[in-house]
């Protein structure tokens, strides 16, 4: 056999060889996509695929020239990237991309990701940063003089507004996204929802099941089954707080098949801790257990602190439910770590007074004492219904405390 001897014309053409490569798979990538709508959902389902594509990914975004290949792959890959449960990974992608966009003036493509940083940055509960990239979507749409797509960033700062319980913000925002987007379907099923979530906070639950169900007909009809899965936990939630147990069960169940069949573990997590509150508040805290165990993990995995936060306090209000004190105590101080992180300070003091709650049932007054008066403090200056509501309860539970705290006997 003869000998093959490399020489600088095979090495000189190494470098195109693999760049070559490289953007032919990009272009195989993105002819895919096209050719086969629903290729996202295997994207969501298989990390292989989703390996494979960021790999290449990574390559092409070191190609100056080849621009419109990184653009065209950060649009294709997002929904399932975010649907997989990937968030600091990806907006390291996404802000890239949306550098490079801003330099070139793209405006469509700047408002896009925009939009979709500011979803990953919701998950993550870092509202500021959610903020500012809708403000910049909408800004972007503004200039495009696209209302539907301005309605759409309008419908998303309306939520972050509700999370933040800037409840005056979401309602405006909401009312200017309706006049600019009723026409669309999937823009008034958005808006719908946040009605429906306005309407939670004021306890009116009756509208807030009308609202939501609408906005599930309408996903319906679009055939959206991500958002159908979202919806379905929103009418089991309104079910659950109209006692409707059974219905709500019901709703929760649908929406966790439909999130597993979408590849949506995010979801599923949430709609497992929603699942557990409904048993517990049927009577059957048992049930609740392994379901908010099983959400806590995934929701750990996925860094959702805001929901992880959540788990964890449903399962001290659980574990106190049974009488099991150390597990009670040991999930709420997780909770109360996790709000600190957030700055959700009405939920902090929430899970804090569940905590005392935990030492005042093991008549531990002196603790308990302390975390009364520590959730007292979180809320003291603020006047809305939510605050003023919880300022009533614990007061009466620090009277409580206070009460056994006389009452206990000094032993020298």
């Amino acid at each position: 056999m003869a000998d093959v001897t490399l020489t600088s014309q095979h090495t000189r053409s190494y470098p195109d060889l693999f760049r070559r490569m490289i953007l032919n798979g990009a272009e195989a990538i993105l002819e895919e996509s096209r050719r086969n709508p629903t290729i996202q959902d295997a994207y969501a389902r298989s990390e292989h695929l989703r390996n494979r594509a960021l790999h290449t990914l990574r390559c092409v975004m070191s190609m100056p020239d080849a621009w419109p290949l990184t653009r065209d792959l950060l649009l294709m890959l997002a929904e399932p990237m975010e649907r997989a449960g990937h968030r600091a990974d990806w907006i390291r992608y996404l802000e890239v991309g949306l550098d490079e966009a801003v330099e070139r003036k793209e405006l469509a493509v700047a408002a896009e990701i925009s939009y979709q940083l500011g979803l990953l940055y919701q998950h993550v509960a870092a509202y500021r940063q959610a903020e500012a990239h809708l403000h910049r979507c909408l800004a972007c749409n503004t200039e495009l003089g696209d209302d539907i797509q301005r309605a759409r960033a309008l419908n998303f700062l309306a939520y972050i507004a509700y999370l933040q319980r800037n409840y005056n913000d979401a309602h405006q925002f909401v009312q200017q996204a309706l006049s600019l987007g009723a026409g669309d379907p999937e823009r008034r099923a958005w808006s719908l929802m946040v009605i429906g979530c306005l309407a939670q906070i004021e306890a009116r639950w009756q509208d807030a099941l009308h609202s939501w169900r609408e906005s599930l007909t309408v996903w319906q009809a679009i055939g959206d089954r991500k958002q159908i899965a979202y919806r379905l936990r929103d009418v089991g939630l309104a079910c659950m707080y109209l006692e409707q147990y059974a219905d709500a069960i019901e709703y929760y169940r649908q929406a966790l098949t439909l999130a597993e069949d979408v590849a949506d573990p995010v979801n599923c997590a949430i709609t497992q801790m929603n699942l557990a509150v409904v048993y517990f508040q049927d009577g059957r805290p048992q049930y609740a257990i392994p379901l908010l165990k099983d959400a806590a993990t995934t929701l750990r995995r996925f860094d959702d602190g805001r929901h992880l936060a959540m788990a964890y306090n449903n399962l001290g209000l659980t574990y106190t439910a049974l009488g099991l004190w150390h597990e009670a105590e040991q999930a709420y101080l997780a909770s109360v770590d996790l709000w600190q992180q957030t700055g959700d300070t009405l939920s902090l003091a929430e899970t804090v007074d569940g905590l005392g709650m935990v030492y005042l049932s093991q008549q531990a007054f002196a603790e308990a004492t302390v975390q009364f008066e520590r959730s007292l403090a979180l809320v003291a200056d603020d006047q809305d219904a939510p605050r003023q509501h919880l300022r009533a309860q614990v007061t009466e539970h620090l009277l409580a405390a206070q009460a056994g705290l006389k009452q206990t006997p000094i032993v020298s």
